[in-house]
């Protein structure tokens, strides 16, 4: 299973870990480091969320940032606090969506939203590092 953003939420609290308010909201561009960055690349990657994850006891956190965890491992998943998947029209419209939440973190809706444009290839290249070493390494996997 490859849990994104409150999927990898509702996953660490199913399975004994929590979930609570961020101390800071992320939207936009956070910037990730990574313990295997063969399977998380870091760097910058989309985000667009209010809470964050404590995992279940058992995982293995191999990305994080200032904010707190960024992804974690169990046998046949992978979770991740970030979207890999969004692309600048959708950011655009969860920006124009919520306008409030983009303006209280900090950011300008424009500048967001050009600022993921102008990254896009790169971040097209690592999500799709980021699946395919998800289907080699964790989704192959099974839990004891």
């Amino acid at each position: 299973m490859l849990a994104i953003c409150y999927g990898a939420q509702v996953v660490s609290a199913a399975l004994g870990g929590a979930v609570a308010p961020a101390r800071v909201p992320e939207i936009g561009v956070v910037h990730v480091r990574s313990d295997d960055p063969a399977l998380v690349p870091e760097g910058p990657w989309t985000s667009f969320h209010v809470d964050g994850l404590t995992p279940p006891p058992d995982a293995e956190v191999v990305a994080r940032n200032d904010c707190g965890v960024q992804a974690f491992v169990l046998p046949g998943l992978l979770g991740v606090q970030f979207h890999p998947e969004v692309r600048p029209a959708v950011l655009d419209d969860w920006a124009g969506r919520f306008p409030d939440l983009v303006r209280d973190s900090g950011q300008e809706h424009a500048a967001m939203v050009s600022a993921a444009a102008g990254r896009e290839a790169g971040s097209r290249a690592a999500a799709h590092a980021l699946v395919d070493a998800f289907l080699d390494r964790v989704a192959t996997t099974v839990a004891p």
